[in-house]
């Protein structure tokens, strides 16, 4: 992303968030924040069929910002975010609690090592007794669950010490009490969703630059990207946009 860009997008950020924005001293990290505050804006205003500066972003200590939207006062969609080094995700819903994580897939993280530390002793198990060729990504289709569904849980006020994940049928668990977790396909990522409610539609829209341009067009629409539609269940709809910011 250019600097011209960047500085651009940093004037679109609320007192709060401008204020967090400066507060960060690694160049990764703060644009993560941007990035991802910017998303945001892009897949709430699609959401509701609004302009992206319509689109209000409370910092709140400990949670999830807040959206404001001042031509639908009444609305209070659903949020996440998400990065992993320099790609950025977030998902927003109408109506259903969501959580989401991403994990940059790397072959050389010695996932035993991590799981015997982190995970619970029965999902450590469970990682073992997988075969080697698949232990990574069953060890990051684990890992983003946990992360995904701890974010789902907090922003519901629940409980936030999770059990095993893994079933007495020896699998991962797709979906437990209140929750249903999904994924989609990526070749570079794990990306795991849970939600409080099954999902009607889950969509993805994958972004490979963002430029102020994006935002001043007149028809607002969210920028053209990459979709996959995954296959319908019962409930209500959500939509995923995912953003990797390629330009240096």
């Amino acid at each position: 992303m250019r600097g011209d860009d960047i500085a651009f997008f940093a004037r679109q950020l609320g007192a709060g968030e401008a204020y967090r924005y400066a507060c960060f001293k690694r160049r990764e990290r703060k644009r993560q924040f941007l990035l991802g505050r910017i998303l945001l804006r892009f897949a709430v205003s699609s959401l509701v069929s609004s302009s992206p500066d319509r689109v209000g972003i409370v910092e709140r200590t400990g949670a999830a910002p807040q959206l404001v939207l001042p031509d639908y006062p009444s609305l209070q969609p659903r949020l996440s975010l998400s990065h992993s080094r320099d790609w950025v995700a977030c998902v927003v819903s109408s109506s259903v609690g969501l959580g989401i994580d991403i994990e940059v897939k790397d072959p050389t993280r010695d996932v035993l090592s991590i799981s015997q530390l982190v995970f619970h002793p029965n999902e450590y198990l469970w990682l073992c007794a997988q075969p080697e060729v698949a232990r990574g990504a069953a060890f990051y289709s684990l890992w983003s669950t946990r992360e995904a569904l701890y974010k789902l849980m907090s922003s519901l006020g629940g409980q936030t010490v999770l059990s095993s994940l893994v079933g007495a049928d020896g699998r991962l668990a797709a979906q437990g009490p209140g929750w249903y977790r999904y994924t989609l396909p990526h070749s570079a990522l794990m990306l795991a969703i849970c939600s409080d409610q099954p999902l009607s539609q889950l969509r993805k829209v994958e972004l490979t630059k963002l430029t102020r341009a994006d935002w001043l067009v007149a028809d607002r629409k969210f920028p053209a990207g990459t979709l996959d539609a995954l296959s319908e269940q019962s409930g209500h709809a959500s939509r995923t946009r995912s953003h990797r910011d390629l330009v240096t």
